[in-house]
């Protein structure tokens, strides 16, 4: 996986060999190549990373504060002139929240107004429903189904943007094929319910989830061998 703040995940000896052994039983008993067997695990932990990362709501969410509030965080503070020809800042009450601009969290402030007019204000909205969880699965597009990504709501500029921001390092060629699953995102590891600690149960339950896709398969060829018989 990567991104742009280097971090150190922990991932238990035993989830990484229940992805192992996900992976063995692909080649036993599937008969996939160690190319495929990378490229499921793959697709597998990209899909569960999505899973795992939470969807930002489609507006920021607001507080009200006092003028006094405001003035003490020294927030949303406009340069006025004084009666003795000094400037000053005048501070007013409104509304706070936090939005991320460029990946990076800043405090937004809406001057006056009602709780509903501040929630229609265009600087409340979020215009990029689910990126983060866009950039994980994006990271694994033609690996395997892809017939939708995961968040219906999220825009083409939207979808745009995760690819762009999508690790997508494949190297399948030779004895010792690997591929790169992660998001460029700043915040895309701080989105993962339980934070970047969650990675490591990503990876477990997507070992778990190729069990279970292999079970299905296995169910089907002896119900189809008995019909045949």
């Amino acid at each position: 996986m990567a991104s742009n703040a280097a971090i150190s995940i922990d991932v238990p000896q035993a989830t990484l060999n229940a992805l192992r052994r996900s992976m063995d039983r692909a080649g036993a008993e599937f008969g996939k190549s160690v190319r495929s067997q990378v490229k499921i695990a793959a697709w597998a932990i990209g899909r569960t990373l999505g899973t795992s990362t939470r969807v930002a709501p489609s507006r920021v969410e607001l507080a009200k504060i006092s003028r006094k509030e405001a003035e003490m965080m020294d927030i949303g503070g406009v340069e006025v002139m004084g009666k003795r020809g000094r400037m000053r800042k005048k501070y007013s009450r409104g509304f706070i929240g936090s939005k991320y601009f460029g990946g990076k969290q800043k405090t937004l402030f809406i001057r006056g107004g009602t709780i509903t007019q501040a929630r229609k204000d265009l600087r409340a909205q979020i215009y990029r429903f689910g990126l983060a969880k866009l950039s994980w699965r994006a990271s694994i597009v033609g690996l395997g189904s892809q017939a939708r990504l995961g968040v219906s709501k999220a825009s083409a500029k939207t979808i745009a943007k995760a690819m762009q921001n999508a690790a997508k390092v494949r190297n399948l060629q030779g004895d010792n094929p690997s591929i790169m699953v992660g998001s460029y995102l700043n915040y895309a590891q701080d989105a993962l319910i339980g934070g970047p600690a969650a990675i490591a149960g990503a990876i477990d339950r997507a070992a778990r989830y190729m069990m279970h896709i292999m079970d299905a398969k296995a169910a089907e060829a002896v119900q189809k061998m008995a019909r045949a018989s």
